[in-house]
């Protein structure tokens, strides 16, 4: 037979790399169950990123503020722009223009915009492999029952801008992640801004973003839904922008805050 011609120090060798896969496989059982399903949402997520096609959707951005003392957020625009994840790159362009911007303020009138929205957030924790992870429990979000892992990504591996008129500086980040622990889809994430600089006027940010499964080009892609992000500036006003994206279609990291001195067009 095939296996009588394999030498003595050969199946000692095969013997071995045996022993030694079973001892792995044991060791990774006897690890606490958060420990090996974030293990299977990580390669998931990872996996299911590396496979989304170069696709477009529209964004729509409702843009309010909250001066200091005020009882609720005042409407100021709507912002309507064209958005792109191209060979893992974010673009801009206003609606049925060519793609040419990485910056949506350049497309803004002026107020708060933001980019990595779109998929750098979750590049940046599933590809990036920038983040620590720890477990935080369960919850249930929209009626699905999620499994909530908290995290870190410090300062030195952080590629989270945030920008104003003529300054910028880079901050580390934390916030959270919710996972289906039966499909290992992540669809709800928080980020918020840790230490930044005062000397960029800006006190502290957050955004939340919804992900759903979105058909491009004949493929199950996990895309974003919706962005609800707030920034409180020194004096107290707080600016929120709900970011909505729809008609998403194949198209065939870093992530930045801008905040523009120029005022806003109001509403109509």
């Amino acid at each position: 037979m095939r296996y009588g011609r394999v030498s003595a120090g050969g199946l000692i060798f095969l013997l071995a790399t045996g022993l030694w896969c079973a001892a792995a496989l044991a060791a990774q059982s006897e690890l606490p169950r958060p420990v090996l399903l974030l293990k299977r949402i990580r390669e998931h997520m990872k996996s299911r990123l590396e496979q989304v096609p170069n696709y477009t959707c529209l964004e729509t951005v409702e843009r309010s503020e909250q001066v200091s003392n005020a009882a609720k957020f005042k409407p100021l625009d709507t912002v309507r722009i064209e958005v792109a994840e191209v060979d893992g790159k974010e673009l801009f362009a206003r609606p049925g223009q060519k793609f040419d911007e990485s910056n949506p303020a350049a497309l803004a009138k002026g107020g708060f915009m933001a980019n990595g929205l779109f998929a750098l957030h979750a590049r940046a924790l599933f590809i990036r492999d920038t983040a620590r992870f720890t477990y935080a429990g369960e919850d249930e979000i929209d009626g699905r029952k999620l499994v909530r892992y908290d995290y870190q990504v410090p300062l030195e591996v952080s590629g989270y801008h945030i920008v104003v008129p003529g300054r910028v500086a880079v901050v580390g980040y934390h916030g959270s992640l919710w996972s289906d622990p039966q499909t290992l889809d992540a669809y709800h994430f928080r980020f918020v801004a840790d230490n930044i600089p005062p000397q960029l006027g800006v006190v502290d940010s957050g955004v939340e973003i919804d992900y759903q499964n979105v058909t491009i080009g004949g493929a199950e892609a996990l895309l974003p839904r919706r962005a609800d992000m707030i920034a409180t500036e020194a004096s107290g006003t707080r600016l929120r922008n709900i970011t909505t994206f729809t008609n998403c279609k194949h198209y065939g990291s870093e992530s930045t805050l801008t905040f523009d001195s120029a005022e806003p067009s109001k509403k109509k």
